[in-house]
């Protein structure tokens, strides 16, 4: 990301005879108003883009294909609260974010930025160890995040979309998401992490994020992926699957649950087996 930063940091000195407000090169005001548009700008694009790009494919395209009559249903105005709650919540998320990229940017952190400081088999090693590291650490930070009050707090918006479409994938109260994202950047700071990897990594949970919330599930409603079936399962049990990539903790938790009840998901109707927020800490 400061790789990018100083491609901007560059543009704006080339364009400007002067120092905008007076703001030289290095400034770390001007660099941090410089990680701040890249993420909210990012933000928005790669939102739209790859949200929208999974409900034309999914919903309008190709629905026959995909999806199942229940998970057609989508309630009215839904769409809209969720790309609302996206939006607004983006240039929160940015001010937030914005401090890790800069502590990178001083030179604090384990990011290295030439592929000849470590071997083509730490880099592959590497990114599985980010995956690995990073949903272990979510896991327990969804976990957490169920606990009242800060369900209440933070959670809760998320949870509002019983049944969620491509365009919820950051449909949360910000410092909720910030919270769920902090593993990612932890980790550049315990571990040598390629920059590019960084950035690569930035892009695929973005869009394994989208995947679990568009309702189409290419993986085993009871595998050691977390499919958008394993997904569904959470929104609608709420005390289960909290996993990101895979069901492990899950299961070594026993939190697991395989999706099991797709009609009433969609439509949105509450049955017996469905767990309301306030009683998930109370079920034995």
């Amino acid at each position: 990301m400061d790789v990018l930063a100083d491609f901007c940091n560059h543009k704006v000195e080339e364009y400007f005879t002067e120092p905008p407000l007076g703001l030289e090169f290095d400034n770390p005001i001007r660099m941090y108003a410089i990680f701040w548009l890249i993420l909210a700008v990012l933000g928005v694009i790669s939102y739209f883009v790859a949200s929208g790009a999974t409900y034309l494919v999914i919903y309008v395209l190709f629905p026959k294909q995909l999806l199942a009559e229940e998970d057609k249903v989508i309630n009215k105005g839904q769409i809209a609260r969720e790309i609302l709650v996206s939006v607004r919540g983006i240039p929160v998320i940015a001010t937030i974010t914005a401090p890790f990229y800069m502590l990178h940017w001083m030179g604090y952190g384990e990011l290295y930025y030439d592929f000849n400081d470590r071997s083509i088999g730490y880099f592959i090693i590497s990114l599985i160890w980010f995956l690995a590291f990073t949903d272990c650490l979510i896991y327990w930070i969804h976990w957490g995040l169920h606990i009242e009050p800060l369900y209440t707090w933070l959670h809760s918006t998320h949870h509002s979309f019983l049944s969620p479409t491509p365009w919820a994938a950051i449909a949360f109260n910000p410092f909720d998401g910030w919270a769920q994202a902090l593993p990612y950047h932890i980790f550049t700071f315990l571990f040598p992490f390629n920059n590019w990897a960084y950035l690569i990594m930035f892009a695929f949970v973005q869009l394994w994020t989208i995947s679990i919330h568009d309702r189409v599930s290419f993986t085993s409603l009871d595998g050691i992926v977390n499919g958008s079936a394993h997904h569904a399962g959470h929104h609608f049990y709420y005390r289960y699957n909290f996993g990101q990539y895979f069901t492990l903790w899950d299961r070594l938790n026993g939190t697991h649950r395989p999706w099991d009840f797709p009609k009433s998901r969609t439509c949105g109707i509450v049955s017996d087996k469905q767990i309301p927020p306030t009683e998930m800490l109370k079920e034995e």
